[in-house]
């Protein structure tokens, strides 16, 4: 009970509302895509590498980039959710408290007050929410930097295997990585 009357109430609809849409909508999702994109990934490698096997040699390290890049951006993102979550706590706050409290809101002619409050709410919660997808968008430059240099090395693989048949089969593969 301690918990239930501490706690804002804003903080907690925001609570409930972000597990139940994370359970039903963004784990499935998730997962489905993971699996996809990881079964691509590995056919492409295998396929490539059994194409022109100097490739392997090149994997090591495309490897580690890309490893490199996901744990730092891993971290970064998982702090910009619990700020960006903690920021919308007072919108849900201040929404419940205000549709409680119509009348007397009313009654005191304090529209613009609360309108104005409501507003600095949302800046703030915009500006994190928008830092989020900044971070989302220097992550998807860097990845596809990484499949770029996958489909270089890949293509050099091809060039320095010239006696091999499958070149063109593993440079012409190499070039869908960057759809996954």
């Amino acid at each position: 009970m301690q918990f239930f009357e501490t706690t804002p109430s804003g903080r907690i609809i925001n609570r409930m509302s972000k597990d139940l849409d994370a359970l039903h909508y963004k784990i499935p999702q998730s997962v489905k895509e993971f699996l996809f994109c990881l079964s691509a990934i590995i056919a492409l490698d295998m396929i490539v590498s059994l194409s022109t096997p100097l490739f392997v040699v090149t994997l090591v390290p495309i490897y580690f980039i890309y490893s490199f890049i996901q744990r730092y951006y891993v971290s970064s993102t998982r702090q910009l959710r619990r700020i960006e979550s903690t920021s919308s706590s007072p919108i849900y706050t201040h929404y419940s408290e205000s549709i409680t409290g119509a009348e007397t809101i009313r009654a005191f002619k304090a529209q613009r007050k609360f309108t104005r409050q409501m507003e600095f709410y949302l800046d703030e919660n915009l500006t994190i929410f928008h830092t989020n997808k900044s971070s989302n968008r220097w992550a998807a430059v860097r990845l596809e930097f990484t499949g770029n240099l996958m489909i270089l090395l890949a293509a050099l693989c091809a060039v320095l295997a010239r006696g091999s048949t499958n070149a063109g089969l593993a440079i012409s593969l190499s070039l869908s990585v960057c759809f996954f």
